[in-house]
């Protein structure tokens, strides 16, 4: 798949996010196998996506953080996380916290069940879900191509 710099990679992310959603991924195994494709794509997301698993539906019982908050989190962490613990982490809670507050202002929420409540009936069908796993992948796309968080 070939992508070229730019918003052509921030819509591909969302894109990608909202058709692995309909094929069946929950919303933070989609965020994360979306954006690792578009931004690493020689990264083996094979490896990590089934750590993502645990976060979805709100960590499996809708009291946990939506699961696009969590896979973002995940996928920032690639991009912007240490990789040894004599590394400073404020690069990675930057990045999070700018994440976060612009999921938090999307979904108008953070708790898996208060965004599903808020959403009611436009979840027909996990569309309002899709919608913000789309959404977020957008969100998280752009932080990463604007934070100049990947070269090219």
């Amino acid at each position: 798949m070939n992508i070229t710099p730019g918003s052509d990679r921030i819509e591909k992310s969302s894109a990608l996010a909202g058709q692995y959603f309909r094929e069946g991924f929950c919303c933070s195994e989609a965020v994360v196998k979306a954006t690792l494709e578009v931004f690493a794509p020689d990264f083996p997301v094979r490896t990590v996506l089934p750590l993502a698993s645990g976060f979805c539906g709100g960590m499996g019982d809708r009291t946990g953080p939506c699961g696009v908050i969590s896979g973002g989190i995940m996928a920032l962490g690639h991009f912007s996380g240490r990789k040894e613990s004599s590394m400073s982490d404020k690069r990675s809670r930057k990045f999070s916290r700018m994440f976060l507050a612009r999921i938090q202002k999307e979904a108008d929420g953070l708790v898996c069940s208060e965004i599903l409540e808020g959403m009611r009936f436009r979840n027909w069908n996990k569309k309002g879900c899709r919608k913000l796993t789309e959404k977020g992948a957008r969100i998280l796309a752009e932080i990463i191509e604007r934070q100049g968080l990947v070269n090219g």
